[in-house]
């Protein structure tokens, strides 16, 4: 027959409850929902310490092959935010909006990654090294694409008197070329005139 056993302590009548008929140990509870469950009124904390400088301490979720492996942020019973590992989809790297439906962060293994704000993709890395800021696609070191109705796609600004982008290659050895601006004013420049 199950028996169930249960630790006392000084203020908690169920310090250690394990629940034989349903395999569960609440530390706190004596209604475990999980294989194993923590409830605490002031201090629901678990810690793992590592007595040694030469030793480090670890948590490890161990999901299957094509299943997640997840580590989830609660606001009382609302998820909130998860991070997690997508057996589904490649095994992604994810955090993720769970309130909102999104990915604040998604590593592709060997692809991209990406960054979310406010429901949608606004900037990714690709396999190449190459940024695309409103692309998922981009097809050079930086790419930067503005929504349609958009006429200004980049801005770039200096607190000093003037404002410049230099542009190099591999043979230059002046100061470039730069593209600036004083005031109202559009400035040119190739090496030091």
């Amino acid at each position: 027959a199950d028996v169930d056993f249960r630790v006392e302590g000084d203020t908690d009548a169920n310090l250690l409850f394990v629940n034989a008929g349903t395999d569960r140990i609440g530390i706190g509870t004596d209604s475990p929902t999980s294989p194993l469950e923590i409830s605490h009124a002031s201090n629901p904390v678990i810690k793992v310490t590592s007595t040694s400088s030469s030793v480090g301490a670890g948590f490890f979720a161990q999901g299957g092959s094509s299943n997640d492996s997840q580590f989830g942020l609660s606001s009382g019973t609302t998820a909130k935010y998860t991070f997690l590992r997508d057996g589904s989809q490649s095994d992604d790297l994810r955090i993720y909006d769970s309130a909102n439906a999104l990915d604040i962060i998604r590593y592709r293994h060997g692809s991209y990654l990406h960054f979310g704000v406010n429901g949608s993709e606004r900037m990714r890395i690709n396999s190449s090294g190459h940024v695309g800021i409103g692309s998922t696609s981009p097809s050079y070191r930086l790419s930067v694409e503005a929504a349609s109705g958009t006429d200004v796609t980049a801005l770039f600004k200096s607190d000093d008197a003037n404002a410049w982008i230099q542009i190099r290659d591999n043979t230059t050895t002046d100061t470039g070329v730069m593209v600036g601006a004083n005031g109202d004013n559009l400035l040119l420049r190739a090496g030091s005139n």
